[in-house]
């Protein structure tokens, strides 16, 4: 953290929270989602593969298509709850959370009341802005890579 913070008058500081996953352990067909990127790995080859169980969980847009996954609904009020206790414990602050694309997307989902997976396939180091002003969340920008623009590819 250098001038920039310093300009902007703020005090970075760095919470990990381990006990936030994206999706709990679950196994079905070879398929593992989970928070940790050599299994997340695992997913993406099955996408890319087409694979029956991946295209399944697309096409019914529900994260238990996949065996032993949790439902929509847990996986959503799990990523909601551990929002809004951070969003508690930093009243009047900017907090910055990086997170899969399935809490993006969940969360997402939940606070704009659409599909569940109508805000899926953000891009990676991509920007969405939530807000929680008296105890509720405004969706301000999703899937945001305008600060990359000068290290993207134009060709």
């Amino acid at each position: 953290m250098g001038k920039e913070s310093e300009i902007r008058n703020l005090d970075p500081r760095v919470v990990k929270n381990s006990g936030r996953r994206e999706q709990k352990d679950q196994e079905g067909q070879g398929v593992v989602i989970v928070g940790r990127s050599a299994q997340n790995e695992r997913l993406r080859h099955k996408a890319a593969e087409n694979h029956p169980t991946y295209q399944k969980m697309l096409l019914e847009e529900r994260w238990d298509a996949i065996p032993g996954a949790e439902t929509n609904e847990e996986f959503g009020d799990r990523c909601l709850d551990a929002l809004e206790k951070i969003a508690a414990r930093h009243l009047g602050e900017l907090v910055l959370c990086t997170v899969h694309g399935g809490v993006i997307g969940s969360t997402l989902a939940r606070i704009a009341k659409s599909r569940p997976f109508a805000f899926g396939g953000a891009d990676n180091c991509s920007i969405s802005q939530i807000i929680w002003t008296e105890g509720q969340w405004t969706i301000r920008r999703f899937n945001d890579s305008s600060h990359l623009f000068d290290q993207l590819h134009h060709g």
